[in-house]
């Protein structure tokens, strides 16, 4: 969504189901009506390449499917995500999309707000450079909560749990 409203190249499309046949239903689609194939398989989502379907430039279509929990609502799937330029999406039942109320403000602002609820917050961490090469600005204020939220997690103890973190 966010690739959409920024006019920038859509890297993959991420499959938030809204209950375990949901789950269940989107990856026999993929597979078996959609042309794909698994390529990664992480405690967080299943990766899907097509072979059907490709983006503008010829390259084929990536596809994930969120495994590490259900989302009723669109809206619950915010609560997941680290920062509200994330927070848009399309309901499939409803056909209709939600927006987080800062979504659009901080997407013309180029401004990353922290979600400090978010699970991964060591991620988001990472994350943070990869924004600022796409020209967006966090305060020291919103980069405070960012290292407030790894500490409440805590650091990873093992390989496994690093790759959790990072996903």
């Amino acid at each position: 969504i966010l690739s959409t409203a920024t006019k920038t190249k859509i890297n993959d499309y991420d499959i938030y189901p809204k209950s375990k046949k949901g789950f269940e239903d989107a990856v026999e689609a993929l597979m078996s009506e959609n042309g794909c194939y698994l390529i990664n398989a992480s405690n967080r989502a299943l990766t899907f390449k097509s072979n059907n379907h490709t983006i503008d430039n010829g390259e084929r279509i990536i596809v994930q499917v969120m495994s590490f929990d259900v989302f009723p609502t669109a809206e619950s799937i915010f609560e997941y995500f680290d920062f509200t330029v994330c927070m848009g999406a399309y309901d499939c039942d409803s056909k209709s999309y939600v927006f987080h109320e800062d979504f659009y403000p901080d997407i013309a602002s180029k401004t990353l707000r922290f979600n400090h609820k978010t699970k991964y917050p060591l991620n988001s961490l990472i994350r943070v450079s990869k924004y600022q090469t796409k020209g967006y600005y966090i305060s020291k204020l919103e980069s405070a909560k960012v290292a407030l939220a790894v500490a409440k997690v805590g650091l990873p103890n093992s390989w496994s749990e690093l790759e959790n973190q990072l996903g």
